[in-house]
């Protein structure tokens, strides 16, 4: 069940191609949460307010790069 719900986020509309938008935009997320995780473990201390905003624009660039996919893809979409 949770292997499906990550395939179905990162795959296509057709479930078994993989979007390199949402790949690439899950592996941002996953290693900007993973340096901030090693630099509190390091130092004991994390700035709540630079790594929230560091993380907003991390979530606001992966969301316009999988908009801009997706418009894409529909003007390719609708050309066949």
């Amino acid at each position: 069940m949770k292997i499906k719900f990550i395939t179905d986020i990162l795959t296509e509309d057709d479930g078994t191609t993989y979007c390199w938008a949402r790949v690439a935009s899950s592996m941002g997320v996953i290693s900007y949460i993973g340096n901030a995780s090693y630099l509190l473990y390091k130092s004991g201390a994390i700035d709540m307010v630079q790594f929230a905003t560091g993380f907003g624009i991390i979530l606001a660039g992966a969301g316009a790069v999988i908009a801009a996919k997706a418009a894409t893809q529909r003007d390719t979409d609708n050309q066949k």
